[in-house]
């Protein structure tokens, strides 16, 4: 296994999107739609990092996270989500290793920009 990344991600749209990009950049891309596909995906194949949503059918990115912690406890786990109550950030320091990236239509949560953008 060599640059290897499971995409666990139910929107198709943004799968495609994300996973074709990563295979340009020369990434192996593993995809799954929810979390119970992505659990199977890791214990048949493994994975160098994982990126996967946390709002999923079937079991949520947090429950599988927890269960691949189980199973490996060294894999980085980037979970996509627009969530950025505590809760969710707490849940994320519980499965060491993950990180959080905060997406959201309307730009809350993101990084306001400062100064002017560069043309």
């Amino acid at each position: 296994m060599n640059n290897t990344i499971l995409l666990v991600e139910d929107d198709s749209t943004l799968s495609m999107i994300i996973s074709e990009t990563l295979q340009r950049d020369g990434f192996d891309v593993l995809t799954a739609g929810n979390g119970e596909e992505g659990l199977k995906q890791f214990t048949r194949h493994g994975a160098d990092l994982i990126i996967a949503d946390v709002m999923m059918p079937r079991m949520d990115g947090f429950e599988m996270g927890r269960r691949i912690r189980q199973i490996n406890q060294n894999v980085p786990l980037l979970f996509l989500t627009a969530k950025s109550d505590e809760d969710s950030k707490s849940k994320c320091k519980t499965l060491r290793w993950a990180l959080v990236i905060l997406l959201s239509p309307s730009g809350e949560g993101m990084p306001k920009r400062r100064g002017r953008p560069k043309p």
